[in-house]
């Protein structure tokens, strides 16, 4: 068996993946980098929010955490209204009520 010129690609078997969900084929291409983003964003924002508390700016930290986990709701919030229609909640509705639960204590590093 030889093995496909695609299997490494991940940008490829994102677009495919987005695709057989039945995804055109740019927003499928725009998930892809959008779920990139936000993991290196929420990657970054944990160790640099411990290096500012660890240095005494705290209210620099929970700016830092707050900002990375409000700008993780909005397209957990759309991934969530897409099977709405269709009586299909998973998972996902506990870890939003969970993210706007920790913004609204106060508790963004929990």
């Amino acid at each position: 068996m030889t093995e496909s010129p695609l299997r490494g690609n991940h940008e490829v078997s994102a677009l495919v993946e987005g695709m057989s969900k039945g995804l055109p084929r740019t927003i499928a291409v725009k998930s892809y980098w959008v779920n990139r983003f936000l993991l290196i964003m929420a990657g970054a924002a944990a160790p640099l929010g411990l290096v500012g508390e660890a240095l005494g700016m705290r209210r620099a930290a929970a700016m830092l955490w707050a900002t990375a986990t409000a700008v993780t709701l909005a397209p957990l919030a759309l991934s969530l209204v897409q099977p709405l229609p269709k009586r299909a909640l998973g998972v996902d509705v506990i870890a939003l009520l969970a993210m706007c639960g920790a913004l609204a204590l106060h508790e963004y590093m929990a």
